[in-house]
């Protein structure tokens, strides 16, 4: 399916028939339906909600945050709107795992990742790379400050809290 003003209602109807099947295959609550399903796609504001991919006039699929497997709900909200890379990356995976594996890779905590790591109380933080590939320095701010003043004071935000 690709991400446009309009959206085939006859097509997402199909989507929710299959999603729906599937959850009553693993007998999960929840029912979805071609307009649930086109509400959160335009809620996504026609960006991957995991890595903030511009969608529009591209592919795209839903996909359930929580794995229907692993106790997700066949509701909308568990529903997530995502570029098909992301998807695929997440595919059955721990989905606190992804979140913190994404957050790592784009630099990006995007209101899905943010809702995922405090729903299930992880701090999302993320190593620093000391490579030169991490994106807060490819943004222009540096990985390490050096200071003469207070020894005691705390790091900037984003300083990594050891010293050298």
């Amino acid at each position: 399916m690709k991400y446009d003003d309009e959206l085939d209602i006859v097509q997402l109807a199909r989507y929710a028939s299959s999603m729906n099947s599937r959850a009553r295959r693993l007998r999960i609550l929840g029912t979805l339906t071609a307009v649930s399903l086109r509400d959160r796609i335009f809620e996504s504001g026609g960006k991957c909600e995991w890595c903030h991919t511009n969608l529009l006039r591209q592919e795209f699929e839903l996909d359930h945050i929580e794995n229907l497997a692993n106790g997700g709900s066949n509701t909308a909200s568990n529903i997530v709107v995502s570029c098909p890379n992301c998807n695929r990356r997440k595919s059955a995976r721990n989905v606190v795992s992804f979140a913190l594996e994404t957050l790592a890779r784009t630099g990006i905590e995007t209101p899905i990742i943010k809702r995922v790591l405090e729903r299930h109380n992880v701090r999302g933080s993320v190593q620093r790379s000391l490579f030169g590939d991490d994106p807060a320095e490819a943004a222009g701010r540096p990985l390490f400050t050096t200071s003469d003043t207070d020894d005691d004071a705390p790091p900037p935000e984003d300083v990594p809290p050891y010293r050298w």
